[in-house]
């Protein structure tokens, strides 16, 4: 009718200087109409315009109606706005059904950027391997590769719900892909030490923490060097390298988070490597700073080192570590009546081979 084809054109006209809210009324006033000749058309102006004005629901209510209808030529662009219309209103559930119905029409445009938000979907519906599957094939588009969000997501996705093999695959294609940038890829490979010091894979890491990678992390970020010391020294103990241990440990040990550890750690070596006089200064430290507290196996640990040292001194102090102990734990009769027996054995036995036959007698 004359009617409908005067609103359609005045409806554009409208468009054409601005006139939004008025182009809005000629749009709804043909579509109460019974003239279809142009309902596709208007339906889909109608839409961008409510989306522009923030009137969101409208704009889905309309969108629908289109793809309801027969119109195939903005069927497209529709659905993909539709999708995020949905998504930005927390329809999420109705978001992916049209965005999967949109890839799978065999459209040729969008189809990363679909595939994107397609892929952030199933992950907040905590739909995991749909979204390694889709997200996987962003990563193959050119323009995607570098999208540090896409790949942290993929990260997190790979850590959580595949195999141990294919994170590490994933980590390491990362950390060597030259096409990252240096933060990318120094991310990628604190996540590839982590993951070996998880899996107990401690040469690996070991090769990983090379002295100029180390020196880089200490000047950077302090904290993140101790963690690197505290996972190396760890490795160094369990692939029994104990004189290495020893050098990463000590870097850490005044550190408030590693100190109980890094300390545990020193006495395994020192025992390992029979240095008792190491061994009795590790633990003169941790008394003098109280910290970490000291126990009736450290004790004995303490009075085993200060056994095996020879010099002029070694009475004096085992009578100095039996005395803390006692302080410590005076109800440790067994263990403190042993020492001192042991103390006093050996006091008599210098006495003795001094021929000092008066200090006998009075001891």
């Amino acid at each position: 009718t004359y009617v409908g084809e005067v609103l359609f054109r005045l409806g554009y006209l409208y468009l054409e200087i601005k006139q939004a809210e008025n182009a809005v009324e000629s749009f709804k006033k043909y579509l109460s109409l019974k003239d279809k000749t142009h309902v596709g058309e208007v339906q889909y102006q109608l839409g961008f315009l409510f989306t522009e004005r923030k009137q969101q629901k409208k704009a889905i209510k309309i969108f629908e109606n289109y793809l309801a209808g027969d119109n195939e030529e903005h069927r497209e662009e529709i659905q993909l706005r539709l999708g995020y219309l949905y998504a930005e209103n927390k329809q999420q559930k109705k978001a992916i059904k049209i965005f999967e119905k949109y890839l799978a029409s065999g459209a040729v445009g969008h189809i990363p950027e679909t595939e994107l938000s397609l892929g952030y979907l199933y992950v907040e519906n905590k739909k995991p391997f749909l979204a390694i599957a889709v997200l996987e094939q962003v990563l193959l588009h050119p323009d995607y590769q570098k999208n540090n969000d896409l790949l942290q997501t993929l990260l997190v996705l790979y850590r959580e719900n595949v195999s141990e093999e294919k994170y590490l695959k994933f980590l390491l294609k990362v950390k060597n892909d030259p096409k990252q940038g240096w933060k990318v890829q120094q991310g990628f490979k604190s996540q590839l030490i982590i993951e070996y010091f998880e899996q107990n894979k401690c040469d690996k890491l070991i090769s990983e923490l090379n002295p100029d990678y180390m020196q880089s992390i200490k000047k950077s970020n302090t904290k993140e060097w101790e963690h690197l010391l505290y996972m190396r020294g760890s490795c160094m103990i369990e692939t029994k390298r104990w004189n290495e241990a020893r050098i990463d440990l000590r870097q850490i040990r005044d550190s408030k988070k590693y100190r109980e550890h890094s300390i545990q750690m020193l006495i395994v070596s020192h025992k390992q490597l029979e240095d008792w006089k190491r061994m009795t200064w590790e633990y003169q430290e941790v008394y003098d700073r109280k910290t970490p507290v000291l126990t009736i196996a450290d004790y004995q640990l303490w009075v085993f080192a200060a056994k095996q040292r020879k010099d002029f001194q070694r009475l004096e102090r085992l009578k100095i570590i039996y005395e803390r102990w006692k302080k410590a734990f005076p109800e440790d009769s067994q263990n403190l009546e042993q020492l001192n027996k042991y103390i006093s054995g050996f006091r008599l036995q210098e006495l003795t081979s001094q021929e000092n036959w008066k200090e006998v007698s009075a001891y």
